[in-house]
């Protein structure tokens, strides 16, 4: 046979060099994370404008302030999706206030979030810590002055992004002297979870911290606003690490708050200083969680959400809308717009969303209330009591464990070497209590007095339906 000829060979080889430089050009590129980041000050004036302070009860007027309540952003883009992440020093920032933040960043970011630390030490943005049961505390004024300063931040941050890449981290909390659930059954989700996108020049960008616990550290006598422990986190962070520091509220329903150290009569320390050893704290294991933490190697970013309909049969909150004091949009079961007449014995209907966000290595998702912890890791066992008794032995009316929900919980349906739980996202519905332990005193029209035991966090939430419709819902979106 004779041999194909020299340059035969060469015109062939030039051929399948070709080919291999079309097929690879045709692969999808790598995408290249992208993102930057800042904080804003939206503190209310003390000195024009009465402020009324969220949390705890009405009529706590603001006579100064202590430090700034911020607003802290992070824009991240990987070409294709652009995510804005918007954390504020409040209480917390009810839907129709997102979607019109929404509206005013319109092009500018695929997907915008905007969370709270649930702040009982700053001013009230929901409406209902008024000086009166009858005034609103939400001062119109400032809420539009915070709605544009929010987008014109996004937007800002949107046209000064930089590549960067991941390192994130998980590892346990610590539960004494830092967190305790007030509330039977006794269950603490500790996971304490970060992130960090670092630039090519190996400076910080941001840095997410996420961790469950009511920054109500300064309890109900602090009159000086202030962002409570998760300003002292943030500030840690960044005097650790740099760039611009977000905290993120996880499952702190029902009922996590800070466990203060206490002085020598045995009284719980409300004080800063008590504020600042705990975000400090915290902020110290993150940093070093993320310092020992490698980049990741695939910078994915994913948005997925689901609207949902939830019954309202709180007759508070029945009463709050029908005043004006919440004001958002409520429908019939149908999800038609309500018409009829709001009284306290109406179930009306208002729409939420949960979602699934992904940034690299970490899964978050987003609730839009106060998850109770054990609708996030269970612990009915026993096993994430931290040495308390599941029950209360003095518990007169002690919950009915054996009645508990299976599973799977919130963080057995993430899947991700890096979870967060992102409470109050886009929303603040109250509590998302159990459906097994929700008791009222439905014979009042206040549901006042509650029922014996640990039942306050029924008054401040929809109905006995949300938990079975959120979890749901995650369900849903989360299925293998």
């Amino acid at each position: 046979m004779r041999r194909a000829p020299f340059g035969d060979s060469m015109a062939t080889m030039r051929t399948s060099i070709l080919a291999l430089a079309v097929f690879l050009a045709a692969l999808p590129a790598r995408a290249e994370l992208r993102a930057s980041a800042s904080a804003i000050d939206i503190t209310p004036d003390t000195k024009t404008s009465k402020v009324w302070m969220a949390g705890f009860s009405m009529n706590r007027r603001a006579t100064g302030v202590h430090d700034p309540i911020r607003s802290r952003a992070l824009f991240v883009t990987d070409g294709k999706t652009r995510v804005a992440i918007v954390v504020l020093d409040v209480v917390g920032f009810m839907r129709p206030h997102v979607e019109k933040v929404r509206a005013k960043i319109g092009e500018a970011a695929d997907y915008v979030l905007v969370a709270s630390t649930h702040n009982h030490e700053g001013p009230d943005a929901m409406g209902i810590w008024g000086p009166t049961p009858f005034v609103s505390g939400l001062d119109p004024v400032w809420i539009d002055a915070t709605i544009e300063a929010i987008a014109g931040q996004v937007k800002a941050l949107a046209a000064e992004t930089r590549p960067v890449t991941i390192r994130a981290a998980q590892l346990e909390g610590p539960v004494k002297d830092f967190v305790c659930d007030h509330r039977d059954p006794v269950v603490i989700d500790n996971t304490l979870s970060a992130l960090q996108l670092l630039a090519p020049d190996g400076k910080t960008v941001a840095t997410i911290v996420n961790w469950a616990c009511h920054p109500e550290t300064l309890w109900s006598d602090n009159t000086l606003l202030t962002a409570d422990y998760p300003g002292y986190l943030c500030g840690r962070m960044e005097e650790r690490l740099g760039g611009t520091a977000l905290f993120i509220s996880g499952a702190l329903g029902g009922m996590m708050t800070p466990d203060p150290l206490r002085d020598a009569k045995g009284e719980k320390l409300r004080t800063h200083e008590e504020a600042s050893r705990v975000g400090r704290g915290i902020a110290d294991l993150a940093a070093d969680a993320l310092e020992k933490a490698v980049p990741a190697k695939e910078p994915g970013l994913s948005i997925r959400t689901k609207e949902i309909l939830l019954p309202c049969t709180n007759p508070r909150f029945q009463i709050a809308m029908a005043m004006g004091l919440l004001s958002r949009a409520i429908f019939n079961a149908d999800g038609t717009p309500f018409t009829g007449k709001l009284t306290v014995k109406s179930t009306t209907w208002v729409k939420a969303e949960v979602g699934v966000l992904t940034l690299g290595p970490v899964q978050a998702a987003l609730v839009p209330g106060e998850l109770f912890p054990e609708l996030a890791v269970g612990g009915f066992d026993g096993s994430k009591a931290f040495g308390a008794d599941l029950v209360k032995k003095d518990n007169p009316n002690p919950p009915k464990v054996a009645e508990a929900p299976k599973g799977p919980y919130l963080r057995d349906l993430l899947d991700a070497p890096v979870e967060m739980i992102v409470g109050l996202a886009n929303d603040e519905l109250g509590y998302i209590v159990p459906e097994y332990d929700f008791q009222v005193n439905a014979a009042s029209g206040t549901l006042e007095p509650h029922p014996p035991g640990d039942h306050y966090e029924e008054t401040n939430s929809l109905g006995k339906e949300t938990a079975k419709r959120v979890m749901g819902a995650f369900g849903e979106l989360l299925a293998k």
